[in-house]
C-alpha cells in the first residue's frame, strides 16, 4: 500500500488518480547520472502519498438499483464480511411485486412496503434512482425535479437519510441532467456502463463501476486489484440488481448468490482494502481534490481529516491543517 508523489508532486486540484513518481534532486538528468535500483527505492519510501481513511490505497463499492426484497440477503451477506453497499430504490414502487421478463429469464420481483422502510436499510447508504425509474435524459426539467426530489424527499422523511448521489436508471444522463442534479446537492452520479479498471473517476458525476456483479470476469479482475501495489488511489466497483442474483450464474458450476458471497468474503477480509460505501468514497476523494498541494507542503482545505502516508509515517491531516514535508511538522 506504499506508494504516491515524489517530493515534486502535481497539485492536488487534478485528478488523484494522477499521482506518480517524479525525480528528486541526485539522481537522473538533474545530476548527470541515473539512479540505482536501490537508490529509487529509497525515494519511493520517503514519499508522501494520499490514502484513504484506513491508509490504504484501494477501495472496495457496490451498489444494488430498484429496491427488492432481495435486497435483504445482499445485506447479510455484507454483514457478515464486513462489505458496505450503497441500495437506490425507486421510492415509489414500494410494496409492488410482479414477474419480469429480465434479458430471456423471468424472476420474480417484489419490493418492501413503505412500511418497511424506515429499517429495511438500516446500517446502509441509500441512493436516489428516481421515484419511477424514469429515463433522466429523455424528460423536462419539470419532470426531473419531481422525479428525484420526490425520491429524496420521500426516502428521508421515512428513513432520515438524504441521498447524496444517484445511480441512473436506464443509465440515462448526459450533461444537463448532471447540472440539474448538482444544483439538488447530490455529488456523485453511477453509470451502468463498465469500466473494467479501478480507476477513479475525475467528475464523480458520471462514475463508471469496473464490472457487473454477474460478469465472468468479475473474480479475475478482483485477484488482480488485490495484488495491485499502488500509491494511487484505486476503487474496485461492482454494481447490479438484487433480483438479477436469483438468475442461473454464467460462471458454470456456481451461483450468482454463491459468487457474490466469495467476493464479499475475499474483499471484506482483505487488510489493504477500504470497504465503503458510494458515498463515502465520493465525499473523501472530492475533499482530498479541494486540498493544496506544493512543493513544501499539503494544505487541507477541507472540511474532513485527510489520511496519508509519508515513508513508514501514518498522518491524519485535520481541516486547516498544513503539512511540511521538509520536517513532517504539522502547522495548524
Amino acid at each position: 500500500m506504499k506508494t504516491g508523489t515524489a517530493a515534486l508532486a502535481l497539485c492536488m486540484a487534478a485528478v488523484l488518480t494522477v499521482f506518480s513518481g517524479c525525480s528528486t534532486a541526485g539522481g537522473g538528468e538533474a545530476g548527470g547520472t541515473v539512479s540505482t535500483a536501490d537508490e529509487k527505492e529509497d525515494r519511493r519510501e520517503m514519499e508522501f502519498y494520499l490514502t484513504y481513511p484506513d491508509y490504504n490505497t484501494k477501495a472496495f463499492t457496490v451498489s444494488y438499483d430498484d429496491g427488492t426484497i432481495q435486497d435483504k440477503k445482499v445485506m447479510s451477506l455484507a454483514k457478515k464480511y464486513g462489505v458496505a453497499v450503497t441500495f437506490a430504490p425507486n421510492t415509489r414502487w414500494w410494496g409492488t411485486s410482479g414477474w419480469m421478463d429480465h434479458e430471456g429469464y423471468r424472476v420474480w420481483v417484489q419490493r418492501p412496503t413503505a412500511a418497511e422502510i424506515p429499517h429495511f436499510y438500516d446500517g446502509f447508504e441509500i441512493a436516489s434512482h428516481t421515484a419511477t425509474h424514469v429515463m433522466l435524459a429523455e424528460v423536462d426539467d419539470a419532470t426531473i425535479k419531481q422525479e428525484v426530489l420526490d425520491d429524496m424527499d420521500y426516502m428521508e422523511k421515512l428513513t432520515g437519510q438524504r441521498a447524496i448521489g444517484m445511480c441512473y436508471p436506464g443509465n440515462s444522463y448526459n450533461e444537463h441532467v448532471i447540472e440539474v442534479l448538482r444544483e439538488y446537492g447530490l455529488i456523485y452520479g453511477r453509470s451502468a456502463a463498465v469500466l473494467y479498471k479501478y480507476e477513479l473517476p475525475e467528475d464523480f458525476m458520471s462514475w463508471l463501476p469496473t464490472c457487473h456483479d454477474a460478469w465472468e470476469g468479475c473474480p479475475e479482475l478482483s485477484d488482480k486489484f488485490l495484488k495491485k501495489n499502488t500509491h494511487r488511489l484505486l476503487c474496485f466497483y461492482i454494481w447490479g440488481h438484487a433480483y438479477e442474483l436469483d438468475k442461473p450464474s454464467l460462471i458454470e458450476g456456481t451461483t450468482r448468490w454463491g459468487n457474490l458471497e466469495a467476493l464479499f468474503k475475499k474483499m471484506g477480509e482483505a487488510d489493504n482494502v477500504w470497504c465503503a460505501t458510494n458515498g463515502q468514497i465520493a465525499s473523501y476523494v472530492l475533499a482530498t481534490r479541494g486540498c493544496e498541494r506544493t512543493d513544501d507542503y499539503f494544505l487541507n482545505k477541507s472540511s474532513m481529516t485527510v489520511y496519508a502516508m509519508h515513508g513508514d509515517n501514518r498522518l491524519e491531516i485535520a481541516p486547516g491543517e498544513k503539512y511540511i514535508f521538509a520536517d513532517g511538522s504539522i502547522e495548524k
